[in-house]
């Protein structure tokens, strides 16, 4: 179900977007303003659906601001993939993943750069919970790290859990979309997808196991019976992960 985005609105705050619009610069601009302290720390609060910009303090800085030259070429009301990423809270690769998969609208430049308008966005962030994969991981470190920095390019929220129990409450608050079970460090990695393939409380996970050597004949037929998308044997290169990764989100999204 997508959420209200304006019944969440804190009070006296506007979106960075919206910022961005109402000073007439881009997001990147007002993220400097931050940075820089033009806008106070204590005016930017993120949530994990957006981020806002108290009205009072962008008032003051956009009061206070010297006039300076900006270029006439950048059209202020669209946004390119990076400075969408910022009001998205995501990198720019994952935004340009939107845009290939016809998710979010944007226009390609003559010179190749893609610019998003700001209204197209506003419509992509209404809708935005209903693309977004929560991916979760059964395994440890390293196969958590090497996962969670290739994930977010793809707009991916992981989370990770070192036992069968907690990955089973997760998935009973939050139904699951997208799993990668490590069967060499998790343990018995096939008995907890058997108890998420009896019920639908769990979600209907798409599934990607790691594994330490070539499954079994009897370890694939179990793997086939259990809907598994698919098996990575050690040693796992990171192209070919990446590309896995990849394939098993823009799935879960079916």
């Amino acid at each position: 179900m997508t959420k209200n985005l304006g019944a969440e609105r804190p009070a006296g705050h506007v979106t960075i977007l919206e910022a961005a619009r109402t000073a007439g610069v881009t997001v990147g601009t007002i993220r400097w303003w931050v940075r820089k302290g033009r806008l106070p720390a204590a005016a930017v609060l993120e949530t994990e659906q957006t981020i806002w910009i108290k009205k009072a303090d962008l008032s003051k800085a956009i009061k206070g601001r010297k006039m300076t030259h900006r270029p006439h070429w950048r059209d202020l009301s669209a946004l390119s993939p990076n400075e969408a990423g910022e009001v998205l809270n995501v990198t720019g690769e994952a935004v340009k993943q939107w845009i290939y998969q016809g998710l979010l609208k944007a226009t390609k430049l003559p010179n190749g750069y893609w610019r998003i308008k700001h209204d197209d966005l506003k419509a992509f962030l209404e809708t935005r919970q209903n693309l977004s994969v929560a991916l979760y991981i059964a395994g440890s470190e390293p196969t958590v790290s090497r996962i969670s920095s290739i994930a977010p390019d793809f707009g991916c929220k992981v989370t990770a859990f070192g036992s069968h129990g907690a990955a089973l409450m997760a998935m009973e608050d939050i139904p699951a979309k997208a799993l990668i079970v490590d069967t060499g460090t998790f343990g018995d990695g096939l008995g907890l997808i058997r108890k998420i393939r009896k019920t639908t409380r769990y979600g209907s996970p798409r599934i990607l196991l790691l594994s330490p050597a070539p499954p079994s004949e009897r370890e694939t037929e179990a793997m086939v019976r259990l809907g598994v998308g698919g098996c990575l044997v050690s040693p796992i290169t990171d192209a070919v992960l990446r590309a896995e990764v990849k394939a098993l989100v823009a799935n879960a999204g079916r």
